[in-house]
């Protein structure tokens, strides 16, 4: 265990799989920002519908990232559900929060 109490985990990209992904879902604790920049490629590529847990995470951080990817995100309480626009899917009775 590391000194400030944690464990260490090995860690690997969402890019350094080698499937076509329609839909991911991250629950990685804080760490969404650098799970979505880690699948960067995989995003632009594949315009998958994200599903996140965000409620340990800077979402504004999160919504200028997918912003800039042409995402539109609707808040579920702490979570978020970020749809890109070509894959003209309708989402109803969320809130749109960017």
């Amino acid at each position: 265990m590391a000194k400030s109490g944690r464990e260490r985990a090995p860690t690997i990209t969402i890019d350094s799989f080698a499937v076509k992904d329609d839909q991911i879902k991250l629950i990685v604790e804080g760490m969404e920002l650098r799970a979505l920049q880690g699948g960067r490629q995989t995003i632009a590529r594949d315009k998958p519908v994200l599903f996140l847990e965000t409620g340990k995470s800077d979402q504004d951080a999160i919504a200028a990232f997918l912003g800039q990817q042409g995402y539109h995100g609707y808040a579920v309480e702490k979570d978020l559900v970020a749809v890109p626009p070509e894959r003209n899917i309708t989402v109803k009775g969320l809130k749109k929060v960017f």
